[in-house]
């Protein structure tokens, strides 16, 4: 196994945990297949530009139309479901926030369990928080749900990022942690070292 990363400092990105396979690149979107032979998990990562949105919710499309397994997608979206996940100036705007749901229905992918802070993202300027959105979130297919019903995701505190790591729960032997950009797949044995 190798540590592979796009990104090392805390501007976003992604790394995991891997076998010695590429990591597939789409446009500005990363995503990682972490399957077996009853999950599939893709680390998604949202384009930031507002105006190349779309491309990112294209490639979540072509991502559902690849197979019909259990599929969680976790990650930094950049985009919000409701202006409730936004504190600061200016209200999200509404065709953001609906086109964000639509590609969530069209693909099937509903909010898994969420607990921890309402907000993932926080933007400070001379250490003041001047903005917090939720961000950073986990969603899973209808078949997610079945298979794994007592599913959760928590998020954590942040040492260093701007993000909030994820921590996705499946109670099962399935742990994944998304941090800051990064997810790293850990089984049941390396559980307790998450936790510390």
């Amino acid at each position: 196994m190798e540590l592979d990363s796009d990104r090392l400092d805390s501007g976003g990105g992604t790394s995991s945990l891997r076998e010695e396979e590429p990591m597939p690149k789409v446009d500005d979107d990363i995503h990682i297949f972490v399957m077996d032979a009853w999950v599939r998990v893709t680390c998604f990562y949202g384009n930031p530009n507002r105006s190349r949105r779309h491309i990112s919710w294209n490639l979540l499309r072509a991502l559902a139309r690849q197979d019909d397994k259990e599929w969680a997608c976790i990650g930094d979206f950049n985009e919000l479901l409701s202006q409730e996940e936004k504190w600061g100036l200016h209200d999200h705007p509404h065709y953001l926030i609906r086109n964000f749901r639509d590609v969530l229905s069209d693909c099937d992918l509903h909010d898994i369990k969420y607990t921890g802070s309402l907000f993932t993202w926080y933007m400070k300027r001379n250490s003041q928080v001047v903005a917090k959105q939720r961000l950073d979130r986990a969603v899973g297919n209808g078949r997610w749900f079945l298979r794994f019903s007592e599913c959760s995701v928590q998020s954590l505190v942040a040492p260093v990022s701007d993000h909030d790591p994820l921590l996705l729960d499946t109670s099962q032997t399935l742990s994944i942690r998304f941090v800051a950009g990064s997810v790293s797949i850990m089984h049941g044995f390396l559980m307790p070292i998450w936790k510390q």
